[in-house]
């Protein structure tokens, strides 16, 4: 009886124990895993009790360096949540209740950027061996103050120790202004945000086919010549942007003076400035400006759309390289930093081909091709900058031809380019098309008009800049990652950090945490509240509220949201869906064709788009020449949704045709077929539709008029026939096919 009274005492021991643990880490409502820091720190423990911050509560800094990032502090923390602190640099108050902020070398982190947050309850320590390091425990502690309804009340912080540090070195976003043109205001704000991602690199690409927007005191035809276009162009609106000057031409640029600001800017924030000249390729406006340094001679306009242009720099000539230089030079005068990214992709070598002087260079110096050309124009500037103490960047095609010895490659075509450099002992920042392009869309459907391609959050979330293929001992070479902004279509501030976030925050914790912390449903659900933070700020992004429709079964619907655990409201009576729909809990069975609508509403009440899905759609085989292909999953040309269509490979000539069988015939009154997408036109003007009634003999339904082809029906359609009746000068898009009839709407 005394062993059973025993184990039943030790029993509830071991209860009360385990309760305690829970309350200890859990009494405060905050855990390791809610405290919704994003990127998620390397390790973090949670404890009873919180410290109250108000604005009595004194910042003590122990050196000039931590007085600066306690300014920093003190000035966020009184827009972020209405708390005036007064920072204290006497060195008194060691046993006084406030926020301590030291740098010191008795810190015992794996990396200078890292630092040490300790919160008790009468003291907050942020702990770090360099300034940076300081910074990052700085921003960790202002996203422990959860967006606030009231400005100026006390924030309660939980107890807690964080030990954290960063993955990779380069921590990158790129941004294009040559596109369209951005205000120093906006790459501020840019700059902002980077800092409360603790990322530390500012790719800025300065030059383009579209535009020149770095100020060269040599060079002033540049800026009075090349920063300027006749209008808006990529087929936008002019009112999208009001970067016009008084003569109603487009552009802009930044003087010298700006630019200096905005690096000192970047400075206070931690962050690296990476100014991007492009050469041999990509270089209209300077041509334009100045049309000598070209093979041909000019003249040239700088364009009004995207694309790769056969003008390019001379490789033959002295001049192109003095010229380069020249600018280089005042380049490197204006940034501190020790890299150069100088472009090096996309270039075309038809001009090369047929240039005189480009031949004599190539026989000249005993170079076997173009491509080798190029290496050899490559390596002629990464030699000047080295003897400037500087180091050359490039996108990956710097390799063509063979690779300048100290250049550092940026990967883009893939991951695959950047694992061979790495290999080869090369500095690599990977930035592949596959996860860090962030000005391809975010979702399947009801997006905003991007460049095209598709990158969801969750892509983002699961790159990994060092892949298992790079051998451990060539792995120190991949220096980090970076997202892309390109901004053929985005030429506002909106659409900018519309395309940017939440898919930035999702990166920064992809270059920043440990692998081992990464976990994407813990991940979305600190992200609600990240977002809200964004609110704060005044920040466009998106809503991150995707829905997956599947029919796997016939009739029968799956809906994933994009978030895990998000709720998903639906209707099936054509109405738009909202907080008093339906919630999905299970699969959804139809007889019949049936039109479903659905969105996300997030917990705050944020809602997604409206996604649609028809179920019981057609079941159907393709036959098809040549010149079409079926993009993506072909069956969705029944739901509407961009980039689940059919599109030609080329601009289709005469008889060019698609056909459509269906397993079974197909009863409805009428039938529309639409071609073109709202993003690139590429209608089809010249064609017709034919439907079949056996699959094998068709006749004529309809011409396409506008784009749109109609036709009444009055037979049960096996089979249906799209064909091209005169040759097009452009692709063509078969986007959605509707009959009429064919919907439910309960």
């Amino acid at each position: 009886m005394r062993k059973n009274y025993l184990c039943w005492n030790f029993l509830i021991v071991l209860i009360l124990l385990y309760s305690g643990l829970m309350i200890h880490t859990s009494e405060h409502g905050k855990t390791a895993s809610s405290l919704n820091i994003i990127p998620e720190p390397a390790s973090t423990e949670v404890f009873d009790g919180s410290f109250t911050l108000a604005e009595t509560t004194p910042v003590y800094a122990d050196c000039e360096k931590s007085e600066e990032t306690a300014q920093y502090f003190a000035e966020e923390l009184s827009k972020r949540a209405g708390l005036n602190v007064e920072v204290d640099t006497t060195g008194s108050g060691d046993d006084e209740e406030g926020v301590y902020l030291e740098i010191t070398d008795n810190v015992d982190l794996p990396h200078e950027e890292g630092y040490h947050l300790e919160i008790e309850e009468n003291r907050v320590k942020v702990r770090a061996s360099t300034q940076q390091g300081l910074f990052y425990g700085i921003q960790s502690l202002l996203q422990l103050i959860d967006p606030v309804e009231e400005m100026g009340e006390p924030q309660a912080l939980p107890s807690l120790k964080i030990t954290d540090y960063p993955e990779f070195d380069w921590r990158g976003m790129h941004l294009d202004v040559c596109r369209h043109f951005f205000s120093t205001d906006f790459i501020k704000e840019m700059l902002d945000l980077m800092a409360m991602h603790k990322m530390n690199s500012f790719h800025w690409h300065l030059t383009e086919d579209q535009g020149w927007r770095i100020e060269i005191e040599e060079y002033p035809r540049l800026t009075e010549v090349g920063a300027w276009r006749d209008c808006i162009g990529f087929e936008l609106d002019p009112a999208d942007s009001t970067h016009y000057n008084e003569k109603g031409e487009y552009g802009g640029y930044y003087s010298r003076e700006e630019i200096k600001e905005i690096i000192e800017y970047a400075q206070s924030l931690h962050i690296n400035i990476v100014p991007e000249i492009e050469m041999p390729g990509h270089a209209m406006a300077a041509l334009t400006a100045y049309p000598e340094l070209s093979c041909t001679g000019g003249p040239f306009e700088i364009p009004l759309r995207g694309g790769v242009f056969d003008d390019v720099f001379c490789a033959g000539k002295d001049e192109t390289f003095e010229f380069l230089k020249n600018v280089l030079s005042e380049v490197i005068d204006l940034f501190p930093g020790k890299y150069v990214h100088i472009g090096g992709d996309e270039c075309p070598k038809t001009r090369w081909e047929e240039c005189e002087d480009c031949q004599q260079r190539i026989e000249e110096e005993g170079l076997a091709d173009e491509d080798e050309l190029q290496s050899y124009f490559i390596h002629r500037i990464e030699e000047f900058l080295s003897e400037k103490d500087k180091r050359l960047i490039g996108w990956d095609e710097i390799k063509e031809g063979g690779l300048a010895p100290g250049a550092t490659v940026m990967s883009w075509r893939g991951k695959d380019p950047g694992i061979q450099a790495a290999k080869d002992g090369h500095d690599v920042v990977m930035s592949p098309t596959s996860h860090c392009y962030f000005d391809f869309y975010q979702w399947e459907a009801e997006e905003p008009r991007a460049i095209g391609g598709l990158i969801k959050l969750e892509d983002v979330y699961t790159f990994r800049p060092a892949p298992p293929e790079i051998p451990e001992d060539k792995r120190h070479h991949i220096l980090g990652g970076q997202g892309n902004i390109w901004t053929e279509d985005l030429p506002n501030r909106d659409a900018v950090t519309y395309m940017a976030l939440p898919r930035m925050s999702a990166l920064s914790e992809t270059v920043w945490s440990p692998e081992d912390k990464r976990d994407w449903e813990d991940f979305s659900q600190r992200l609600l509240v990240h977002l809200q933070r964004l609110e704060a700020r005044d920040v466009d992004y998106r809503v991150p509220g995707g829905i997956t429709i599947e029919e796997k079964e016939k009739g029968k619907i799956e809906m994933t949201p994009e978030l895990p655990d998000s709720e998903i409201y639906y209707t099936v009576n054509g109405t738009e869906p909202g907080p008093h729909s339906s919630i999905y809990e299970e699969p959804l069975t139809f007889e019949e064709p049936t039109l479903v609508r659905a969105r996300v509403i997030l917990p705050d009440k944020k809602m997604g788009h409206v996604f649609e899905h028809i179920s019981n759609r057609p079941s159907y085989s393709v036959d098809a020449n040549i010149h079409f292909f079926a993009q993506d999953v072909p069956e969705n040309i029944f739901d509407g949704f961009h980039e689940t269509y059919f599109q030609s490979r080329w601009a289709p000539n005469d008889n060019a045709y698609l056909t459509l069988t269906f397993d079974e015939p197909y009863s409805a009154e009428r039938l529309l077929v639409f071609s073109g997408d709202e993003r690139k036109d590429w209608q089809i003007k010249d064609g017709i539709v034919e439907v079949s009634e056996d699959g094998e003999t068709f006749e004529k339904l309809s011409e396409f008029n506008h784009g749109i082809a109609v036709g009444d029906l009055n037979f049960d359609v096996k089979a249906l026939r799209v064909s091209i009746t005169k040759d097009h000068s452009d692709r063509v898009i078969i986007r959605e096919l509707q009959f009429e009839e064919q919907v439910k709407r309960r």
